[in-house]
């Protein structure tokens, strides 16, 4: 009876499963994620995107992302293009590009519906901000549904796992699984698979901070 007993404990406190994680309602996910983020006011995290092409080739990015409401945002660059710094809106409304930090008065002016400014295939520079990426969460498990919602928990996180529209490129469909840190209530990561399973992409938001106190001016790069 004792082992009984351990066994169902075991089970039930496994990383990879928590008893009652059947029993979650992903709209009162969606509702603890907005009340996080309205509650910031900046915050910074070191990102990575892993996106892998048609043939298999992998496209890593490493790079610090600030961003301070109502939309402020900066690119530091790790890898590729170690030094560059990217910053929306600049004082002209466009996207300001420092290439190179050791010529910093050199500083590069693009429209934001320019493909270079691209931070991922179809997605731009203004559509990296965690808010829509809750609301684009919540568009996944509602309106642009495609399958079945799963959630699970694992550790520290919550996990909604969900095949939708995809976010940036239409008539594409896309198997989301999103990650939410069970402390700060907001997304960490979020996992693409094509329809077929295969991975695509990769988001992480590494080591998140948030409330900095971040000074306008670092968002200006002359």
């Amino acid at each position: 009876m004792v082992k009984v007993i351990l066994l169902i404990i075991l089970f039930c406190v496994s990383p990879a499963r928590v008893c009652g994680s059947d029993k979650i309602d992903p709209d009162s996910l969606i509702r603890k994620m907005e009340a996080a983020y309205d509650k910031l006011i900046d915050y910074q995290a070191n990102l990575e995107i892993r996106q892998y092409a048609d043939d298999g080739s992998l496209e890593e990015k490493k790079l610090r992302y600030t961003y301070k409401k109502p939309g402020a945002i900066r690119l530091d660059f790790e890898r590729p293009h170690a030094g560059m710094a990217v910053v929306y809106p600049d004082r002209e409304g466009k996207v300001a590009i420092r290439p190179l930090r050791w010529l910093p008065f050199f500083i590069l002016r693009k429209d934001l519906r320019d493909p270079g400014t691209q931070v991922s295939r179809g997605q731009q520079i203004n559509q990296t901000d965690l808010g829509l990426l809750i609301r684009n969460i919540g568009h996944s498990v509602k309106e642009g549904r495609k399958g079945p919602v799963s959630v699970s928990l694992q550790e520290n996180q919550v996990i909604i796992t969900v095949l939708a529209e995809n976010h940036f490129r239409r008539n594409i469909t896309t198997r989301y699984s999103f990650f939410i840190d069970t402390t700060l209530w907001l997304p960490e990561m979020v996992e693409e698979c094509d329809f077929e399973g295969r991975q695509e992409r990769v988001i992480v938001f590494h080591d998140l901070k948030v409330n900095l106190g971040i000074a306008d001016p670092f968002f200006h790069l002359d």
